[in-house]
């Protein structure tokens, strides 16, 4: 009978969702002051709108959105250690008067979320977890950029989206 818990990809993602609610828009601002910040306006739930609504369904942009997309875990033969290996998926979605504008716009995006993740500290990444963790590492691994979408009448409106992909990995003892 195993002793882990082998639950912590929550605390994780509540504690990176509070990193992106605190930091990302320093970070946009910081990169280029007039790029458009995530809205901090809370909808009836008390969610953060610009950090709160999966992108294939923002009306309001841009939009942030961070999600679970697997967990591996590798339990020791002699039950002293579990291994987590867990990816998760950050979602951004633009909008844009031109293709052209969307092109510049999506990378610094993509740099402000990045500089955001890599420049946690350990406590504002696992804060909260139990003190048998250890071995915390955290990777930006990947940066997907989407194709660019357009709608509206006579093809108007410009969207663009993309996704930062995050690997954390630990030990629970």
């Amino acid at each position: 009978m195993t002793t882990f818990n082998a639950q912590f990809v929550q605390r994780i993602l509540d504690n990176i969702q509070a990193r992106l609610e605190d930091n990302l828009n320093d970070q946009v601002a910081g990169i280029d002051p007039e790029l458009p910040l995530f809205s901090t306006e809370t909808d009836s739930t008390g969610l953060k709108i610009g950090f709160n609504t999966a992108t294939p369904i923002a009306l309001n942009f841009p939009a942030v959105y961070l999600e679970p997309s697997a967990s591996t875990l590798a339990q020791s033969a002699d039950d002293t250690r579990i291994q987590q290996s867990h990816e998760l998926v950050i979602s951004l979605a633009i909008t844009g008067p031109s293709a052209a504008t969307l092109k510049s716009q999506v990378v610094k995006y993509v740099t402000a979320l990045d500089r955001c993740i890599r420049r946690a500290t350990p406590a504002q990444i696992c804060g909260g977890l139990d003190a048998s963790v250890n071995g915390l590492v955290w990777e930006v691994t990947e940066h997907r950029y989407g194709e660019l979408r357009v709608s509206g009448e006579n093809a108007t409106i410009y969207r663009r989206d993309a996704q930062l992909i995050i690997t954390i990995q630990l030990f629970e003892r």
